[in-house]
Order: C-alpha cells, then sequence, then structure tokens
C-alpha cells in the first residue's frame, strides 16, 4: 500500500512538473526575435579591450577614508575591475557600510561612478564622480540611504 501510493505521488509529481514547464514554454511570447541561440550557433559577448589609450587606471585595492555632512571620517576600502574604459568595484568601510560601483571612465582620469549601498539595514544609491591620478585616487558623493540626505568626499591610495 505504501509503495503504491508513493508510486501516485511520484507520478502526481511528475505531471504538476511537466505542466509547469508546458505552462513555462506557453507563457513566452510568441514574436519573440530569434537569437543566435535558437539557431545553434554560440552567442558570444564580444570581449572589450584590456587597455584603452589615455585611460587611467582604476583596477585594484585600495585604502583612503571618506567623510560626508553625516559621517565622521571612517575608513574604507575600495577593489575595482576594469576592462577598457569600463570599471566595476566594491566598497566596505569601517563603520559597516558596503556597496557596489560601476561607471566609465573618461579621458584625463575621471569616471562617472553610480554606487548602490548595500548595506542591509541602510540601503542607498548615490553618484560618484572619481578620479584617479598615478596611486592616488579622490571621489566625491551625493545622494540619499537610511541616513538622508548626503553628500561628502574621500581620498585612497593603491
Amino acid at each position: 500500500m505504501k509503495r503504491f501510493y508513493f508510486g501516485i505521488a511520484i507520478s502526481t509529481l511528475s505531471l504538476l512538473v511537466a505542466a509547469g514547464v508546458i505552462s513555462a514554454q506557453q507563457a513566452q511570447p510568441a514574436t519573440r526575435p530569434a537569437t543566435q541561440s535558437q539557431t545553434g550557433k554560440l552567442v558570444k559577448f564580444p570581449s572589450p579591450p584590456k587597455t584603452v589609450a589615455g585611460v587611467a587606471s582604476f583596477a585594484g585595492t585600495w585604502q583612503g577614508t571618506y567623510s560626508s555632512n553625516l559621517v565622521e571620517p571612517t575608513k574604507v576600502t575600495l577593489i575595482f575591475q576594469q576592462f577598457g574604459a569600463t570599471v566595476t568595484g566594491t566598497y566596505l568601510s569601517a563603520n559597516g557600510a558596503q556597496g557596489v560601483m560601476s561607471g566609465v571612465i573618461q579621458a584625463g582620469g575621471t569616471a562617472t561612478l553610480q554606487a548602490t549601498q548595500i548595506t542591509p539595514t541602510c540601503p542607498g544609491k548615490f553618484n560618484m564622480p572619481a578620479t584617479v591620478n598615478g596611486n592616488s585616487m579622490t571621489w566625491k558623493f551625493i545622494g540619499q540611504d537610511c541616513l538622508g540626505q548626503e553628500n561628502g568626499s574621500g581620498t585612497a591610495t593603491k
């Protein structure tokens, strides 16, 4: 009896999973444009150049401090990756603030970055223009998090 019940449960589960797959396939838009993967070819994103002439290097680990109208000087670590003129990174400060950054580097060593604070108890968003000159970085930021409207600046070195 238990085997029969188990068999029914598995069969019922199989039918429900199959029905869910069919429903999910039917939910796809019928007018979806064809992609290379649908034609059997591999889809490969083009790789940006590793370096671009005239673009400063943000890549690496930076140690520094920042302060704002709401926060006293605080130690911070910023870690950036760079592909050509595209830069992404993370930050972690001594007061517990943490986040991710991304942007594009212009000539002259300035990047237009967007920072998203992902601190669970204090999320926020900031505009963060940053400039690299050799092994020194300076930045400003303006935005809002759980503390309110905030603007400030920071410096760091590699």
